[in-house]
C-alpha cells in the first residue's frame, strides 16, 4: 500500500469531493472525502476497472456486485453512502468514516487479549458477516485493520469495514496487490492466496486467524503451536487448510464460539438466584444485563453518517441468533456450493445446443463429455467453501 499524498485525479466521485489521498495498491486508491453540497465526511475507494481488462461485461458485473454488497445492512457493518462511477469510468464506493481504534492497534503490542474479550470480538465479527453471507456476499478481504473497535473488554463493540469495497474484476481471488501487504496476507485463506475461487469459508478462515492472533499475540502460520483451550478447537477448525473442513459459515462459527465460552452453568444457590446474569449466558440472552461485563449489543457508530441524523437506537440483540444450522441444511448448502449445480447446468445446456444442430446419440455423448470436463475443471480449481 502506497503512502498518503495529494489528490492526483479529478477531485470528484459522485456527490463527494476527494480531499486527501490515504493510500493505494495495485488496483485501487483510497481517499478522505467530503460532500460537495453539504456537510459530511466519507472514505472513498476507487478501483481502476478499465485497467483490469475483461471488457464491459466484467466491469458491469463488478459494479453490480458492489451495489449488492452495499445493500447489506447490519449494525456491525460500516454504512455505505454511495456506489457509482467516476467521470473517467472507474467504480467507487463511499462509506462512513469511523473514528477510533482498530483491532490492529489493539494487537500491536503483541500481548494476548483475554479469552472472553477475544471471543466476544470474534463473535460480533461473525454476526456481522452472517448478514452478508445470507445476502450471498463474501467479504474475502478481512484483516485487523478493517475491524473498528469501541469500548473495552468483553463489551467491545465492532464495526466491519470494506464489505462493499470494489475488487479487481478477476474470476477468482483478488490479485496480489488487492490482497494487501504481507501482514494482511497472513489473514487470507490458503485458497485465496493460491488464486482460487473463494466462498464464505474464506471469511471463516480470516476470523479464525484474527482470533488466533488475539489469543496468542502472534500472526498465524503453518508452524503455529496449538492453543490448549476450548477456543483452541474453534481456531483449529477455522484454520483448516481444506475449506470443507472448516465451519460451514459464520453462523456455525458463532455457535461454536458460544459453546466454547458458554458451558451450561450449574443451578445457582437459592441465596443468589435472581442475580444479574454474566457473560456466560451469551449475547442473545433474554435477561437484562446489569453491568459492563455483559455481551452488550453494539450501538450505532460515533462517526458521521452522511444524510443520517445521529441517533442512539435502543439496545437490541446482536443480529440474528448465532445458532448452529441443522445437519440437513448444511448438506443442502454443501450441494449448492459444490460442483453438482454447475455440472448439471453444463450438461443440459450442451445437450440442448447440440440437439438443435444434430440428432441421434451425438447430443447425449457430447453432453456427458461436457459434464465430465466441467467436473474436472471444478476439481482442478479446488472446492468452493
Amino acid at each position: 500500500m502506497d503512502a498518503a499524498g495529494p489528490v492526483s485525479r479529478p477531485a470528484r466521485a459522485g456527490r463527494f469531493r476527494l480531499d486527501e489521498k490515504l493510500g493505494s495498491d495495485a488496483t485501487s486508491e483510497t481517499y478522505r472525502a467530503s460532500l460537495v453540497d453539504g456537510e459530511g465526511a466519507a472514505v472513498v475507494r476507487i478501483v481502476n476497472a478499465r485497467a483490469e481488462g475483461g471488457g464491459s461485461a466484467r466491469r458491469e458485473r463488478l459494479l453490480r456486485e458492489t451495489r449488492r454488497a452495499a445493500r447489506v445492512s447490519h449494525e456491525g457493518l460500516a454504512i455505505v453512502l454511495e456506489v457509482g462511477e467516476t467521470d473517467e469510468g472507474d467504480i467507487f464506493v463511499a462509506t462512513e468514516t469511523i473514528a477510533g481504534e482498530r483491532l490492529s492497534d489493539r494487537l500491536r503490542t503483541g500481548a494476548p487479549l483475554p479469552e472472553l474479550e477475544a471471543a466476544a470480538i470474534a463473535a460480533r465479527i461473525a454476526s456481522a458477516l452472517a448478514a452478508a453471507h445470507d445476502a450471498g456476499v463474501v467479504h474475502r478481504y478481512l484483516h485487523p485493520s478493517l475491524i473498528a473497535l469501541s469500548g473495552a473488554g468483553e463489551a467491545t463493540r465492532v464495526k466491519v469495514e470494506g464489505l462493499a469495497a470494489p475488487r479487481a474484476p478477476t474470476e477468482a481471488a483478488p490479485a496480489a496487490g488487492d490482497v494487501g501487504t504481507s501482514a494482511e496476507l497472513a489473514f487470507a485463506a490458503p485458497e485465496q492466496r493460491r488464486g482460487e475461487a473463494v466462498g464464505r469459508r474464506a471469511d471463516v478462515y480470516s476470523i479464525g486467524a484474527m482470533l488466533y492472533t488475539m489469543l496468542t499475540g502472534e500472526t498465524p502460520s503453518p508452524e503455529r503451536p496449538p492453543i490448549e483451550s476450548p477456543l483452541g478447537d474453534v481456531v483449529r477448525r477455522c484454520l483448516a487448510a481444506e475449506p470443507r473442513e472448516r465451519f460451514l459459515d459464520t453462523i456455525a462459527l458463532g455457535a461454536a464460539l458460544r459453546a466454547a465460552t458458554d458451558p451450561a452453568p450449574a443451578a445457582p444457590p437459592a441465596s443468589v438466584r435472581g442475580s444479574a446474569p454474566s457473560i456466560r449466558q451469551g449475547p442473545n440472552s433474554s435477561a437484562t444485563p446489569s453491568s459492563s461485563s455483559e455481551w452488550a449489543p453494539p450501538s450505532s457508530s460515533s462517526a458521521i453518517a452522511v444524510g443520517r441524523p445521529p441517533a442512539a437506537p435502543p439496545p437490541r440483540p446482536l443480529g440474528r441468533p448465532l445458532t448452529a444450522r441443522p445437519r440437513w441444511e448444511e448438506m443442502l448448502l454443501d450441494i449448492r456450493d459444490g460442483p453438482l449445480p454447475r455440472i448439471a447446468l453444463t450438461v443440459v445446456v450442451t445437450f440442448v445446443i447440440v440437439r438443435i444442430l444434430t440428432s441421434g446419440a451425438v447430443p447425449f455423448v457430447v453432453a456427458i463429455v461436457a459434464g465430465v470436463a466441467a467436473y474436472a475443471v471444478k476439481f482442478w480449481r479446488g472446492p468452493r467453501g
